[in-house]
């Protein structure tokens, strides 16, 4: 006895059971070795959108099911749609060959009504690519949910109106179709809908508020920087609700506004507010192409163009500004580098005990910057160019090709030598450049003021520190007497 042969006769004294009523056996049972018939059971569903049919195999010599048999008692209960004719008959086959049972194998489907949508405007799937790191290795960092958009982008498309189609049941009954209104989207702020394609108008952050699209040129990250967002990389601006989690990096082309202390793993942007602070990590640096506005700085390393305002503390960081810095009253500069093209307006320089600051100012960093490139490069293929001529002194075979590369490296330290020539005159642009103290600078703070240098050896207050061009030297002097001449600034 086959497993479904079973299940039906165990169903089947279920449902007798549950009339209360006892199975009489019927007057006359065949004999096992009486021939059997092949039969066919059809049954439909409620709504007559399918049709079933329950295989019986023959038995003995019984006649086989034919399949214009099923077709003939298909026709009879009326199913006259959707009829699986290669299903069915692989049925037929599989119940006469196999002399097996076929319970409820759906011999026939309706097709169900389409309905009919009016034109709307969809919003096109976005594909973004698995950044990997130098490594190949999948860079969970990299990777974020934020609909990030440039100027140009496909943001949605309008899907044509589709017709409605009327469905069939398996008995042949048609059934009428629906006409169905959806709340398509509608362009917002910074889109333009142009031949069937709505697309952003400017670089920003893709929102769905409510059924409109709109662009936002800033970016409000309101949760942390993690895996959530992934490294933040827009080119308008930012504003950070919270912190940044470990090792998340920050490239942002217009302002970076931080709400909470700026955690610096890789910062870049064109201005930076940190309203609470900056703390860096890892030796990254926080590279800003314009001013900077900060609570404090703390261990970290910040490159910036424009002014640098930092109104309580800078602890253990190298602060460079191709412009000035300020220092708000009352703060602190404890163990850390500070070079200001333009100079540097402080309150407290050092502390008892501490490890020294120190100070540089009036100098292109730029410049000085490429000087020092210049150097490295310099020295490298002057190195290269004695290993040549020794090789050429000492009869070397590839010699045709050894010359070409003398006179490529002789070239090359020439060009690098006239350039050096001209940098270095622009090296010191600001010989006004000044440190102002308006508190104390304690001993041991050094000063640099275009490559002339200063220690301070005794702890002074409220003073200023200068080049004196008629000796050529850097000079500090009290503010009272500066006042008192009328050259304070």
């Amino acid at each position: 006895m086959t497993g479904l042969e079973k299940r039906l006769i165990e169903e089947t004294r279920d449902l007798i059971a549950s009339t209360g009523l006892k199975a009489k056996p019927s007057r006359r049972v065949k004999s096992p070795d009486e021939p059997v018939d092949a039969s066919l059971q059809i049954a439909l569903s409620a709504d007559e959108m399918t049709a079933t049919a329950t295989f019986y195999p023959p038995r003995g010599t019984g006649e086989a099911l034919s399949t214009d048999t099923v077709y003939e008692l298909l026709a009879a209960v009326g199913v006259v749609h959707g009829i699986d004719r290669d299903g069915l008959e692989t049925a037929v086959y599989t119940c006469n060959t196999e002399r097996s049972a076929l319970y409820s194998v759906e011999v026939a489907r309706g097709t169900a009504p389409s309905d009919a949508i009016h034109e709307r405007l969809e919003l096109v799937p976005r594909q973004e690519e698995a950044p990997v790191d130098e490594k190949g290795r999948l860079d969970h960092r990299s990777r974020t949910t934020l609909p990030l958009v440039k100027a140009g982008d496909v943001l949605a498309r309008v899907i044509p109106a589709s017709p409605g189609r009327r469905g069939t049941t398996v008995t042949g009954t048609e059934l009428p179709y629906r006409t169905r209104r959806t709340a398509g989207l509608l362009p917002g702020s910074n889109t333009a809908l142009e031949d069937g394609e709505l697309r952003a108008v400017v670089d920003g952050l893709m929102h769905v508020d409510g059924r409109t699209v709109t662009v936002a040129p800033t970016l409000v990250v309101e949760g942390n920087v993690d895996y959530h967002t992934g490294n933040i990389v827009f080119d308008g601006d930012v504003v950070l609700q919270r912190r940044v989690s470990d090792g998340f990096t920050i490239e942002c082309g217009g302002m970076l506004y931080a709400a909470s202390t700026l955690d610096a793993y890789g910062v870049s942007c064109a201005k930076l507010v940190a309203r609470q602070g900056i703390i860096g990590h890892n030796d990254s640096v926080t590279r800003v192409d314009g001013p900077v506005t900060a609570r404090f700085v703390q261990n970290a390393r910040l490159e910036a163009e424009g002014a640098v305002s930092i109104s309580a503390s800078v602890l253990s960081s190298h602060l460079t500004s191709a412009d000035q810095i300020e220092l708000g009253p009352g703060s602190t500069v404890v163990g850390s580098t500070l070079r200001a093209q333009a100079g540097i307006n402080a309150c407290n320089i050092g502390a008892p005990g501490a490890a020294a600051t120190e100070i540089v100012l009036g100098i292109d960093f730029r410049v000085d910057a490429r000087l020092a490139t210049i150097r490295d490069q310099t020295v490298a293929l002057t190195e290269k160019l004695t290993q040549v001529r020794l090789a050429l002194r000492h009869g070397a075979r590839n010699r045709q090709s050894l010359e070409k590369l003398e006179s490529g490296l002789e070239a090359a330290i020439a060009t690098l030598t006239n350039e050096a020539g001209e940098l270095v005159s622009r090296l010191d642009r600001h010989d006004e450049a000044q440190l102002l103290v308006r508190g104390t600078v304690h001993e041991g703070t050094y000063v640099e003021i275009c490559h002339r240098s200063y220690l301070v050896e005794r702890t002074a207050s409220r003073c200023r520190f200068r080049i004196d061009k008629s000796r050529g030297v850097v000079t500090m002097e009290s503010l009272a007497n500066a006042r008192e001449r009328g050259t304070d600034g």
